[in-house]
Formats: structure tokens, C-alpha cells, sequence
């Protein structure tokens, strides 16, 4: 789905008091309305698997576990992320926070999608080395048993 988006760098209550919260680096705050405009289904009683995506402009993605906020806070056609984020997204512009619109593509992902390209790269080496252990373990595996069976 592709719509015209303000990245902001932090939720502002309203305008002359802004709210500093640290976000984390592998989240996306959005309204509950924008989840059901992506998804196709409501924020409520979802749980984080069903929450991975990956956001695009022009060439460059990252992917995000979508986290809803309050709609007193904020409108459904922002989205609050981590300055990284922003600024890959932005193309390193040295843009201001305020209502510059870019558009992006939001599609949902696995989950394994959003850990096998996650911009954490502690978690993402984790996940990788895990999976080629399963791989090459597998592989030992069915090499001793031909070993056993036609030696």
C-alpha cells in the first residue's frame, strides 16, 4: 500500500510541548487506524507476530515491528520512528521534523522476513548463524545416517 507519510522524530502532545521519548530502533508507531488500513484488520488483540513490516521509499526498505499509539496523539497519516529510520527512508536529507510528506510503501512481513534483514545487526547475525547451525546440523545428520545405512 502506498500513501503519503510525515515521519516525526517524537510524539508531540501538541504543538509547543513535545514529548521526548526515546524510540526503540526496531519500531514503527502508528495509529490503530493506519494497522487496519495495512492489514486489513483491527490493532485490538493482535500479538507481536502478526505486527512485522517493511517500509519502503524509492530504493531503500526497513523493516519495523508496528507498534499502535493512542489516536489523541497522533493522526493516521504520520508515522514516529527512530532518527536511522527516518533518515534512510528521507535519503539522509537534512530535512526538519515538520509536515514534510514522502511516500511510502507499508506491506506486511514474516516474521522471519523482519529477522533476516532487521536493521539490529546483533539480532540479525544472531538469527542468521542460528539458522545456518539448523542447516549444517541437518546436513551432518544425514550424512552419519547414509554412513550407517549404505557404508
Amino acid at each position: 500500500m502506498k500513501k503519503e507519510y510525515s515521519i516525526k522524530l517524537r510524539f508531540c502532545r501538541n504543538d509547543n510541548e513535545p514529548d521526548n521519548t526515546l524510540f526503540g530502533t526496531d519500531s514503527a508507531y502508528m495509529s490503530p487506524t493506519a494497522y487496519k488500513e495495512i492489514f486489513g484488520k483491527k490493532l485490538d488483540g493482535t500479538n507481536r507476530e502478526n505486527r512485522f513490516i517493511k517500509i519502503s521509499h524509492n530504493n531503500n526498505s526497513i523493516y519495523r515491528i508496528l507498534r499502535g499509539v493512542p489516536h489523541n496523539i497522533l493522526s493516521k497519516d504520520i508515522i514516529y520512528m527512530d532518527s536511522d529510520g527516518k533518515n534512510i527512508l528521507n535519503n539522509n536529507s537534512d530535512s526538519d521534523d515538520k509536515n514534510d510528506k514522502i511516500e511510502l510503501e507499508i506491506i506486511p512481513v514474516s516474521w522471519f522476513s523482519f529477522y533476516w534483514h532487521t536493521s539490529n545487526i546483533m539480532a540479525r547475525i544472531s538469527f542468521k548463524t542460528g539458522f545456518y547451525s539448523i542447516i549444517l546440523g541437518l546436513i551432518s545428520v544425514v550424512l552419519s545416517v547414509w554412513q550407517m545405512f549404505f557404508r
